[in-house]
């Protein structure tokens, strides 16, 4: 495999005519920083391999590539030291110009650690295209390194062939408590925003805002704590075929009884639904937080508005059964504007003799005993968030400060879940916002309309030539054609689809106008690839071969 940051360290190419930007590619295997005066190319699948660091300074901007799925993936043992600062932020996004980026644009980042999880032998493979990359362990304590004020634009993509198997915009498998998230923004995400798949750690200041499918997703046994969480399904066609929720959470795909089980504590979480600002929503969106498959996924202080279906839906006679063993809680919550009710359920059976229905054990309005849930409350008018929510938040920025406190108080005292140091209790508010906006100077709400590395000039210009390949499908000698716009140097690449892998590599010198360079397909499996040219002149063309 290639050592792309140390091969490729110094290789630069201009996309659309754009600002040079240094290419990421392939395994990173030593200690390694960026430059934040640099722009970086994400290309296929880049390693982070055991022992190594990927240090990222504030400021810096790396664009996912489109066509070969540009994802950053720490491996086990592996760190990240990605330091953006409150003034300087860390972006990552779609290396697409400005005006035309979308999600699934590029991978997302993948971080793997050595946590506990409840995975059959502690270890399991991570969902998503990029070669086969495992987690998992016996080390809650274990450190991936740092993720703080970093924005995650565009990101999360499928598997070309495979069901449920995706690549959300943050995916944390496995990854222990001694690994620092906070101050992430992610906009877009093709998939989930954020998903835990085990492991232990914990996050503050979360944003997920225009999420295709879940908002915050907890499976595989994850027992970390989250803080200050906020998201917004402000867009009406931003919602997936598989429902999009708010938070979703799993025990695992069968709803075993493996342990760890997933038992996370939330705080503070702030769940906008599409009717929040909008009139009516599409059928895919569906609750604010579904609990299913024996989670025992634990909610406090939050908000939870604007749902189609329910507030809040307990699924299964495991899941059930945990609310009446107070494994399962959700108090102190305050509810609003959810068409299909505040909580929901499957048949309800299996919880304390006190928790006669779902209703009846989330005990609105009420301070329970026995099993019954605590604080929880039904608005009476809209939440006091500001009106720049609901009017158009690009330009203009939003404000995320009360502008009026009705959400009702939180509680932190007497719920031995939140006795934890990690949590912060110092709030008198409800839901991820109070008098303080902690989005202020590091988040951008119009990610589509920012240029990056001078990639909103290349609009202007012409579309890169494009790229024939005669023929095709092919099983040997197969011809680029392709205009080229000057003289020099032109590298042909062929790549998996899938792991973004560099295959076969031809450079030629070639004159300005039409060019046909030959290159040899045999040898390789049947299946589909992706080839490229990279121009002297900076710019890039790319296409599909067929081999048969």
């Amino acid at each position: 495999m290639k050592k792309g940051i140390v091969t490729l360290a110094l290789t630069a190419i201009a996309c659309y005519g754009a600002t040079a930007q240094t290419v990421l590619e392939g395994s990173i295997t030593a200690n390694t920083s960026l430059n934040a005066n640099t722009c970086y190319l994400l290309r296929g699948c880049v390693q982070v391999e055991s022992g190594a660091t990927l240090t990222i300074p504030a400021g810096t901007k790396i664009l996912g590539e489109k066509a070969t799925r540009g994802t950053l993936i720490i491996k086990r043992g592996a760190k990240i030291a990605a330091n953006g600062i409150a003034s300087n932020p860390i972006v990552f996004t779609s290396n697409q110009p400005a005006g035309s980026r979308a999600p699934g644009d590029w991978g997302g980042i993948v971080i793997a650690g050595y946590a506990t999880n409840n995975q059959p032998g502690d270890t399991f493979k991570i969902e998503g295209p990029c070669e086969p990359i495992y987690a998992g362990g016996t080390n809650d304590a274990d450190n991936s390194g740092v993720m703080r004020f970093v924005q995650l634009h565009y990101a999360g993509i499928p598997h070309p062939t495979l069901p449920d198997n995706e690549l959300n915009s943050l995916t944390m498998a496995a990854v222990g408590n001694g690994t620092v998230i906070e101050n992430i923004q992610v906009t877009y995400a093709n998939d989930d925003a954020y998903e835990w798949f085990g492991g232990a750690v914990n996050c503050k200041n979360l944003i997920a805002y225009n999420t295709k499918d879940d908002d915050f997703d907890t499976d595989f046994g994850y027992h970390g704590k989250v803080q200050f969480a906020f998201a917004y399904r402000r867009d009406p066609n931003q919602h997936d075929i598989s429902g999009s929720n708010g938070i979703e959470s799993d025990n695992d795909a069968t709803g075993s009884a493996n342990g760890p089980k997933t038992h996370p504590i939330f705080s503070n979480v702030t769940l906008l639904g599409p009717l929040y600002a909008n009139a009516t929503a599409h059928a895919e969106f569906r609750r604010g937080m579904h609990i299913r498959r024996n989670s025992e996924q634990n909610v406090y202080n939050s908000v939870i508005v604007g749902w189609p279906l329910e507030g809040l839906y307990v699924d299964g006679a495991t899941t059930i059964a945990n609310t009446g063993t107070n494994l399962l809680n959700s108090s102190y919550n305050t509810y609003y504007n959810n068409a299909g009710g505040t909580i929901g359920s499957t048949a309800w059976s299996g919880s304390c003799a006190a928790a006669t229905s779902a209703a009846v054990w989330l005990n609105v309005g009420a301070t329970g005993t026995s099993c019954l849930e605590s604080g929880n409350s039904l608005l009476a008018s809209a939440p006091g968030y500001s009106g720049t929510l609901t009017s158009a938040v690009c330009p203009a920025k939003p404000s995320f400060t009360l502008t009026t406190n009705n959400l009702g108080a939180p509680t932190y005292t007497g719920v031995s879940d939140l006795a934890d140091a990690f949590f912060v209790k110092t709030g008198n508010f409800r839901g991820a916002f109070g008098t303080t906006d902690w989005t202020l100077n590091w988040t951008n709400w119009c990610p589509n309309a920012t240029s990056y590395c001078n990639l909103g000039a290349a609009a202007a210009k012409a579309a890169a030539p494009a790229l024939q390949l005669v023929p095709n499908p092919t099983n040997g000698t197969t011809y680029a054609v392709f205009e080229a716009a000057k003289a020099g140097k032109v590298r042909l690449v062929i790549t998996d689809k899938v792991t973004g892998m560099i295959l076969r590599s031809v450079t030629a010198d070639v004159q300005a106008g039409e060019q046909r360079v030959a290159f040899n397909a045999a040898g390789l499996s049947v299946g589909v690839y992706f080839v490229r040219v990279e121009m002297a002149d900076g710019t890039v063309t790319a296409g599909q071969l067929s081999v048969n």
